[in-house]
């Protein structure tokens, strides 16, 4: 029987040592110590995920499940087929400041500040955003329009708001707003809200975004800011609904 030669066996190969298991909190230590040392600040986007397991010499399946847990924790945001983006400046602050809110906050609490804070975004992103940036906005628009699936409308909603508020260019205001949807994610209603909108309910929702997206495109703050303003108002209205038990899912 003749032995067969793998090729890290082979006379010349690179043989790549494996690399030790290390602890999930160690793992994300070394990501914070990497966006620090390097630089990095809010919106900034990190290297792909192989090149930012070399560097911090862990496996691809840890980067990724630090990743994770940091996302779920607000300290940064991933776009799939873009990349992973820092959406906390201080991320142990950040942590503990949502951490505290969602134990005193409540959702009316919350949509009263997302009707401060995000018409004004939305005004900005008709003053400064770029053609790139509005081509995002209108594709999340554009699957939201078709998609049937309640869940799935819900993320690209958020999708949505999200593109608006980093098209704003803003970083306190974007910071904000980060906060605010952390803290609502965070919360059992935040959970709990893609499955108390109705069909019907969201595609008003995606008409009502439809034009403050059109505002946008044509550049026009006034009417960005209006039709931001309504649509959340509407949000509002249907929130005291479903409190009053006046809709069902």
């Amino acid at each position: 029987m003749v032995n067969q030669i793998t090729p890290s066996q082979q006379p010349g190969a690179e043989v790549t040592p494996a690399l030790p298991r290390v602890r999930l909190s160690e793992v994300v230590q070394r990501i914070r110590a990497f966006i620090q040392e390097h630089g990095y600040g809010l919106h900034d986007r990190l290297p792909p995920e192989r090149q930012l397991a070399e560097n911090i010499a862990v496996s691809r399946a840890q980067l990724r499940e630090a990743l994770a847990s940091m996302e779920s924790n607000g300290e940064i945001w991933r776009h799939v087929g873009k990349g992973t983006f820092i959406s906390a400046l201080d991320a142990a602050q950040s942590i503990g400041s949502v951490t505290q809110l969602v134990k005193s906050t409540t959702p009316m609490e919350i949509m009263e500040v997302r009707l401060l804070l995000e018409p004004k975004l939305a005004s900005l992103a008709a003053i400064h955003a770029s053609e790139i940036e509005i081509a995002e906005i209108e594709s999340f628009l554009k699957k939201g329009l078709v998609t049937s699936d309640i869940v799935a409308s819900q993320g690209l909603g958020d999708d949505l708001h999200r593109a608006i508020a980093r098209a704003a260019k803003n970083s306190l205001l974007l910071s904000m707003f980060e906060t605010i949807y952390a803290v609502r994610d965070a919360t059992n209603w935040g959970r709990l809200k893609p499955t108390r909108q109705t069909e019907a309910a969201l595609a008003l929702q995606w008409e009502q975004h439809m034009v403050f997206v059109n505002a946008i495109r044509e550049r026009d703050p006034p009417a960005a800011e209006r039709a931001m303003r309504q649509h959340l108002e509407y949000v509002v209205h249907q929130m005291r609904d479903f409190a009053t038990g006046a809709i069902t899912a």
